[in-house]
């Protein structure tokens, strides 16, 4: 779609004259329409680059998460890890759960010294 909008203004400002009035918003038009084109282009290849969610169950996705954390967020704080039996399981990107851990573990509120286990 975009291809053709650029076509129709790329078809119109060899048709008119520099000096028209009209010209500068063919001008834009064409502009705006390259713009999106490459804006459509990094999506797509941003959109394929994406794994596709997978079942999983959470226990055992966490289970190879906690040593990366633990690394990550010191040796004064100490992860617990409590397995919940029978979980159902989850569609989830495995990445992206990993991202949001290690988020959320390096950047923890300031805890006081007793609520630290």
């Amino acid at each position: 779609m975009l291809l053709v909008i650029l076509a129709h203004a790329e078809i119109a400002l060899q048709q008119i004259d520099a000096s028209d009035r009209l010209h500068v918003n063919l001008t834009e038009i064409s502009k705006a329409a390259k713009r999106s084109v490459d804006l459509t282009r990094q999506l797509l290849a941003y959109a394929a680059n994406r794994p596709s969610p997978q079942s999983a169950e959470p226990n055992e996705s966490l289970k190879g998460t906690l040593n990366m954390l633990q690394h990550l967020i010191g040796e004064d704080i100490h992860l617990v890890r409590r397995p919940t039996a029978s979980l159902w399981l989850v569609k989830m990107d495995p990445s992206q759960l990993d991202q949001i851990l290690a988020i959320s573990a390096s950047t923890p509120a300031t805890p006081s010294p007793t609520s630290v286990r």
